[in-house]
């Protein structure tokens, strides 16, 4: 089952489990800056993938994998390490890298870690947008980092 925890606790975020399915919704009332994952890690070896389609984006996001599930958004502006992200203007996080796309409302977003290779692949829609190599462990953490304001992400853990 793929489940995501409000660590935090905060007020603006609304989480619902199915299966291997997932649906996160932020409203103006989330207090800051956060980031939400789950519950349990993905475990190596081979590869581990989760899309998240936002068919309501109205916020500043990134999608990616953690080493440890922490509460500050993936970016350096709030963590310094352990994770690599994929933001919604196109930058991969922590390798300050631009990628070959931008996502927005209504596109899919695959996330793909391949512990054997150590490396994260992000995709839109489909197609390669960029990635970065993982130097976590055999496990990560599946998150989505959000700003207030409204959103709606439906993930799903492959």
């Amino acid at each position: 089952m793929l489940k995501f925890a409000n660590r935090a606790n905060s007020a603006g975020v609304s989480l619902t489990s199915r299966g291997k399915s997932a649906q996160i919704r932020i409203n103006s009332s989330l207090p800051g800056p956060c980031t939400i994952a789950t519950e349990g890690p993905v475990r190596g070896p081979g590869t581990c993938v989760f899309e998240v389609t936002m068919p309501k984006k109205g916020v500043r996001t990134a999608v990616g994998f953690m080493e440890t599930p922490r509460q500050e958004y993936m970016t350096p502006d709030y963590l310094r390490a352990g994770y690599v992200s994929y933001g919604g203007a196109g930058f991969i996080y922590p390798a300050k890298a631009m990628s070959r796309a931008s996502y927005g409302e209504g596109d899919t977003i695959s996330c793909q870690l391949d512990f054997d290779a150590g490396r994260v692949t992000f995709f839109v829609n489909g197609q390669e947008a960029g990635g970065a190599p993982w130097r976590g462990a055999a496990e990560a953490y599946p998150a989505v980092s959000v700003f207030p304001g409204d959103l709606v992400c439906d993930v799903v853990l492959e």
